[in-house]
């Protein structure tokens, strides 16, 4: 729901907060979710529909994958991957998600 909507300052810290509580391996979870929602959009962007894994949002992922540019879908995993290597390294949570959502905003309608 905060993937498929331009991401408002007000989202960010309220997804951040929300996540505060929350260990290294649930937000791992979390962050492989939005690296699938890119890799989807990447997929959809290659007309290739039928490997998709979120399926279920299929509307949603065909209305999204407009706002972004490959190179951004790019920049974009690479972003949240950098996120769960800082997580492992004990870094300030809350720090490292809002710098995450602040460049991730960043790519939307950017090539």
């Amino acid at each position: 729901d905060i993937l498929s909507k331009k991401i408002s300052l007000e989202d960010i810290f309220q997804w951040v907060s929300k996540c505060k509580d929350y260990g290294t391996t649930e937000l791992e979870r979390i962050l492989d979710i939005i690296i699938f929602w890119f890799g989807d959009l990447l997929i959809l962007k290659q007309g290739i529909s039928r490997r998709v894994v979120n399926y279920d949002r299929m509307e949603e992922l065909k209305s999204e994958k407009e706002t972004y540019y490959y190179g951004a879908i790019k920049e974009a995993i690479e972003t949240v991957e950098r996120t769960k290597g800082y997580l492992k390294c004990n870094v300030n949570q809350s720090l490292a998600l809002e710098a995450m959502w602040l460049k991730l905003r960043q790519y939307q309608g950017r090539e």
